[in-house]
């Protein structure tokens, strides 16, 4: 964690993490990317960003031609030297999608939280007022983890396009608008999973032993961390083509 080590601590911390304090919070960022309903994809784009893993700043390679040419050095949106943070938050339209990601989180969850490499990048987020984190709520764990990893692919994805097929500049709308988007699908993924488990449970004896990962599949679980945060209402529909839980925008 190269790239992140100076932000393990949290800022009110005045004096340096020990090595063990160090490990510790480096296999906090690791174990937050565990949650069993994580798809795959959102998994590798944030360990990635945890590990480096982005052919970006300026210790890579630039050969790699899937990647693009030696141009790569410098951030499609700005032409500042590109790195992992730049391209993931500090980019200046970056940084504003964040924001009003973050602004509609408050509004919905009541915890204010603000767009610092430790929040955004490491999913480190306490109750320390100096980091920005007004609340801390565990059930909120699985849907931020969500909403970073949705924002990454969402950053990654408009990168792509504008590098590779020279589209336009999305407006900072429009990417909230996608990133919510992405949210919105995966939320009623992870609502039909728990209605497929509940099913699946009445189907077995009383004597079933139940994995906390699988119990983590429950509807009792997405009420409680999607429905009771304020961040979705269910919607009864006969139309099974429309998306079951709507995000509250």
């Amino acid at each position: 964690l190269g790239i992140h080590a100076a932000h393990l601590a949290p800022p009110s911390l005045t004096t340096d993490l020990t090595m063990q304090q160090r490990l510790q919070a480096v296999k906090e960022c690791n174990l937050l990317l565990r949650d069993p309903l994580l798809p795959g994809k959102l998994r590798d784009i944030a360990y990635r960003i945890l590990i480096s893993g982005f052919k970006m700043g300026p210790n890579k390679s630039w050969g790699n031609k899937s990647w693009g040419a030696k141009e790569d050095a410098h951030c499609i949106h700005c032409g500042k030297d590109e790195s992992v943070p730049h391209a993931f938050l500090t980019c200046a339209p970056v940084y504003q999608l964040w924001e009003q990601l973050l602004a509609w989180w408050a509004k919905r969850t009541k915890q204010h939280l603000k767009p610092t490499h430790r929040n955004v990048l490491l999913g480190l987020v306490t109750d320390d007022d100096d980091d920005g984190a007004t609340l801390s709520f565990p059930e909120l764990k699985q849907p931020y983890l969500f909403l970073r990893t949705a924002a990454y692919e969402e950053i990654r994805t408009e990168r792509f396009l504008r590098r590779e097929r020279q589209n336009s500049q999305r407006t900072t709308k429009q990417l909230v608008q996608a990133t919510l988007g992405r949210l919105q699908g995966y939320a009623s993924a992870l609502y039909k999973q728990a209605a497929h488990w509940e099913r699946w449970k009445h189907t077995k004896t009383d004597s079933v032993t139940v994995h906390k990962h699988i119990e983590a599949r429950s509807m009792d679980a997405f009420h409680i961390a999607w429905r009771d945060t304020g961040l979705v209402y269910i919607r009864h529909s006969a139309d099974k083509s429309n998306y079951p839980i709507i995000l509250r925008i």
